[in-house]
């Protein structure tokens, strides 16, 4: 199952909150409460917090690795010291407790601590993974403590969903760091997360609301639109709507709390088809906030050299693309007909995926560890057919994305989406586009002039001799007596002297 810790509890007014809320985990950042207490007598959570409540407690190392400007070293030795007190005048009241990883003092000295320290806490320890030391320290991690804590910062940057989901089918216990994202909630198999993510309405005026199967996320902006679209949903869920679209900040922040346990409740439900080893692990939760990453050592320049020529034979076409030679007959220089081979560029059918890498790992039925993608589409688009068969079949798929979205919106009360409208909008100038394409008319227009007696000319160079000829012929043979006649000649004998 997974666990959802929230943060923010180290501040009264929201820890508070959150056991009204019978909220059963929260997060205790010390960092945070170091800001707001000066520990003049022992600070202990037994006192603070309920006894059903269980704490993580977090050092706050990255506020330390976001602002590496702040702290000295001094600074950092003195806060390591205060924050290994309180972890031991604490321990029997946490559930797990996070290393103080500042990264300015060097992997040495975490090492360090960790040996001297954290290594004694047994089970309640979380080692932090530093995504600049890479996937063997990872591994490393993992197979010396059976747990260990992944920032999302280290997973947006590179997918490494796949290491992660194979890691966990050992039985490591993943640990989500600051996730804000309920698609890599999902996608991984963690076993806890930490989040602040629920505090977001209070700290920047957005909403969060639980639709019944998804999380909603609205903007400042769009707020007033998105809580008038679920005010009947939330209505029966027993919150005050008018004060929530009031902008009650209690309010809120409990809509929000409620969100955040209804996603986690749906995503443990969910029971995903991942077969772990040697047990089978449920679904993933994970969240994050945006983070500076800070530099353990100043900028150096590089030398760059001159790349080393490879053999010819050790060349090979890019992955992915594919050559199809075409052959062709033209006139060569003499004037002889000469054979031509083109290699004309495709993309080859199978994919270069990979299931240890690949985003929906955690649940394809096809998955196999170390293996690449089992599906491919064989598919070219060369004629005029196959193009037409194509665009057939991306219409249906918008349609069907467009009925699906038409049907939730009529599920959450019938208020319009203004996501729905975007895609009919998009839909409505596809099919202008293609009408108009599909379209047979045609126009010509030509535009030309001339003096009179050069019009048969311009017609013999736009269009050939016989077509000028045929300009100036008669429509019938005319008499001559007829042309006389109609010229007002008159028909006379000449007569000689």
């Amino acid at each position: 199952m997974l666990t959802l810790y929230f943060g923010g509890s180290e501040i009264p007014g929201w820890r508070k909150l959150l056991a009204e809320q019978d909220v059963t985990d929260v997060g205790l950042s010390f960092v945070g409460l170091s800001r707001r207490t000066k520990f003049a007598r022992p600070w202990l959570i037994s006192d603070k917090y309920p006894d059903g409540q269980r704490v993580f407690l977090d050092s706050g190392a990255y506020t330390v690795n976001s602002k590496p400007d702040s702290y000295s070293r001094e600074d950092i030795e003195t806060l390591s010291d205060r924050y290994q007190a309180f972890v031991l005048a604490n321990l029997d009241r946490v559930e797990m407790v996070s290393e103080l990883d500042a990264r300015a003092m060097g992997p040495d000295w975490i090492e360090r601590q960790r040996s001297d320290f954290y290594g004694d806490l047994g089970e309640k320890f979380l080692p932090i993974w530093d995504a600049a030391a890479g996937l063997p320290e990872l591994e490393r991690l993992a197979d010396s403590y059976g747990r260990v804590g992944v920032p999302q910062t280290s997973i947006s940057g590179r997918d490494i969903a796949g290491v992660l989901n194979r890691i966990a089918r050992r039985g490591v216990r993943l640990h989500g760091i600051a996730m804000t994202k309920p698609d890599l909630m999902e996608s991984i198999a963690w076993d806890s997360v930490a989040s602040t993510s629920w505090l977001s309405p209070a700290q920047y005026g957005d909403s969060q609301i639980w639709t019944g199967h998804t999380l909603k996320r609205y903007p400042k902006a769009y707020k007033a639109q998105g809580r008038k679209r679920h005010r009947a949903h939330l209505d029966r869920e027993g919150f005050d709507t008018d004060l929530f679209e009031g902008d009650d900040s209690t309010e809120v922040l409990k809509v929000a709390v409620w969100s955040w346990r209804q996603l986690v409740g749906h995503l443990n439900s969910r029971k995903k088809t991942l077969t772990m080893s040697p047990e089978p692990v449920t679904d993933v939760n994970g969240e994050t906030t945006p983070a500076v990453v800070g530099m353990d050592t100043p900028e150096a320049r590089t030398k760059t050299t001159t790349a080393v020529a490879r053999d010819e034979s050790e060349r090979e076409l890019l992955p992915g693309l594919s050559l199809r030679q075409v052959s062709r007959s033209e006139l060569g220089e003499n004037g002889e007909q000469i054979s031509r081979t083109d290699n004309l560029p495709s993309i080859a059918g199978t994919s270069l995926r990979q299931c240890n890498s690949c985003y929906i790992a955690s649940h394809c039925k096809a998955f196999r560890p170390d293996a690449g993608c089992a599906y491919e589409v064989p598919i070219t688009l060369r004629t005029r057919e196959q193009i037409d068969a194509a665009d057939d079949a991306i219409r249906a798929i918008r349609f069907q994305r467009i009925a699906f979205m038409h049907m939730v919106e009529q599920m959450e009360g019938g208020y319009a989406d203004p996501n729905l409208t975007k895609e009919l909008d998009g839909w409505d100038r596809s099919i202008a586009k293609h009408r108009e394409s599909e379209s047979e008319t045609l126009s010509i227009s030509v535009k030309a002039s001339s003096r009179a007696q050069a019009q048969s000319g311009m017609i013999a160079r736009l269009f050939g001799k016989d077509a000028s000829e045929s300009a100036r012929a008669l429509a019938a043979p005319v008499q001559s007596d007829h042309v006389f006649a109609d010229a007002g000649i008159v028909e006379a004998e000449v007569i000689g002297d």
